[in-house]
């Protein structure tokens, strides 16, 4: 079993979504998505979409929890996703904020993998927190603007969303 746990790419994920998640609900959901996402967000649905049904990815996002849950909608990705949690919804900031998501889930840390575009923040500080790091280089530190950091030899790494897919375990437990 795993669990992703995302951090940055928050437009781009989601909450439990209501009502019935039967196979018509399942189409109409990729279909408005489809329309929804341009050519940037494109990657990320075209991951989501091979992701394994089962068990759901959820997001972990900083931010106002309605702001992102509102980003979401827009796009057509809520439904994606079994949750929008933040750090002040949790009661802790990141690192602790990725071992309560997963405490919220009711999921080992050692089964979840946080995928982030930080290597120290979001891949750094989720393994501090017993998840494996997923780290969406991107080629440019988001902070300094600068080429990204050096990663050592023993982070995973992809360079876009939809090799995110092949990173994970296969599973619809």
């Amino acid at each position: 079993m795993w669990t992703a746990l995302w951090s940055t790419i928050e437009a781009r994920s989601g909450k439990r979504s209501a009502g019935s998640s039967g196979p018509r609900r399942t189409r109409r959901l990729h279909r408005r998505s489809r329309r929804r996402c341009g050519g940037r967000f494109r990657p990320c649905l075209q991951a989501l979409e091979r992701l394994p049904r089962r068990p759901r990815p959820v997001v972990l996002a900083n931010g106002d929890p309605g702001q992102q849950r509102a980003r979401l909608t827009r796009f057509g990705l809520l439904g994606y996703f079994d949750a929008v949690l933040t750090p002040t919804e949790l009661g802790v900031a990141k690192p602790a904020a990725y071992a309560a998501a997963c405490r919220w889930m009711r999921a080992d840390p050692a089964q979840a993998v946080n995928v982030g575009g930080m290597l120290e923040s979001d891949v750094d500080a989720a393994a501090l927190a017993g998840l494996t790091g997923i780290w969406l280089d991107r080629g440019v530190d988001f902070v300094t603007g600068e080429p990204s950091p050096t990663a050592d030899e023993t982070v995973l790494r992809i360079e876009r969303l939809t090799g995110l897919p092949g990173r994970l375990p296969c599973t619809d437990a």
